[in-house]
């Protein structure tokens, strides 16, 4: 019975990294990006690096910081990155801070006027428009997007740092570029940045809805190791999505939370003790990594927008638009 239970466990974790990277491959079109090899390279990530004591770790220890002013840009006076990174290390999460109010303001700018061209949905079925029309202003887009019932919750916008001069110099500032290159150990790393702009619904989300809208518990592992960054550019409370995060779950799992797929709110309860909750003001960021289990609160009222970035370790591409951050400059 125990070697028919593992056989079982094996084929299920083969099985949930054919139809990820399928995913990767079919909705957010990334084969072109990545190619084969690399899509190949997500696959066995999708197994080998399935089990946290398996995936890259830093020495703390080890760790040499030097603490960047970037105060035009970060406007808490308690951020300090080697906390961030120890956190980070710890318990999967860290603290929140805010950014300067004039520079999110210019995200926000950047975001609806430069970027929002190539936006898509993690439902390939879905065929609607969901891009910005010819004279939507921001409001007019935000009422088109919630005013549906057909479970289409969260638009991803792509942002291309290359002509996103705010969001580049925020992203790829001394402090959080520090934050990224010793957390992942390694100087050049993948970097990609998109805009998750999520409405309220009509009616209650069915299941399969909620996964499609990031709505239940859930990891992520498209690297061996990486970090991600979150931006509220909204004012996010208990009632618009406000994203939640179980403390260690990147370094202790049971056998069965090992297989990527969503566990319900009861099952993350019963099974792990500490759920953080991020609400906060628009300019409100924090550092997750993505394998610990996580997810975002139902939208009940006014849609929430948010920047999602990711720092990590592999050349590997969600969206044509990501980059690689080398020798201190962006390639492709």
């Amino acid at each position: 019975m125990i070697i028919k239970k593992y056989v079982a466990f094996i084929c299920r974790v083969f099985l949930d990294a054919f139809r990820h990277t399928k995913k990767i491959f079919t909705i957010l079109k990334s084969g072109k990006s990545n190619g084969m090899i690399s899509l190949i390279k997500i696959f066995i990530i999708n197994t080998y690096y399935l089990f946290p004591k398996l995936r890259k770790s830093v020495r703390l220890q080890n760790l040499r910081i030097v603490e960047s002013d970037d105060q035009n840009l970060i406007q808490s006076e308690d951020f300090k990155s080697k906390e961030v990174i120890e956190s980070l290390e710890n318990n999967g999460c860290s603290s929140k801070y805010l950014i300067q109010k004039n520079v999110l303001n210019k995200i926000l700018d950047e975001i609806f006027n430069q970027n929002n061209e190539d936006a898509v949905l993690w439902k390939k079925s879905d065929t609607e428009d969901i891009n910005r029309r010819p004279g939507e202003n921001k409001q007019e887009y935000l009422t088109r997007l919630s005013d549906h019932d057909t479970g289409k919750g969260r638009v991803m916008i792509p942002i291309d740092l290359k002509k996103s001069k705010v969001i580049r110099e925020l992203i790829l500032s001394n402090t959080f570029v520090n934050i990224a290159r010793n957390f992942l150990d390694k100087k050049d790393f993948s970097v990609g940045v998109s805009c998750l702009i999520s409405s309220p619904r009509k009616s209650d989300p069915t299941v399969k809805e909620k996964i499609h809208n990031a709505q239940l518990y859930h990891f992520d592992n498209d690297f061996s190791k990486f970090c991600k960054l979150y931006i509220y550019l909204t004012d996010v409370n208990d009632q618009n999505g406000p994203h939640l995060y179980i403390e260690k779950s990147h370094r202790q799992r049971k056998l069965e939370h090992m297989l990527m797929r969503p566990i319900s709110d009861k099952e993350a309860i019963e099974n792990y003790p500490v759920i953080k909750k991020y609400t906060g003001d628009a300019g409100t960021f924090f550092f997750t990594d993505g394998f610990g289990y996580h997810k975002a609160e139902e939208i009940k009222e006014q849609s929430r927008i948010m920047l999602n970035i990711h720092f990590g370790y592999e050349k590997i591409k969600y969206y044509k638009q990501d980059l690689y951050f080398k020798d201190n400059k962006l390639i492709n």
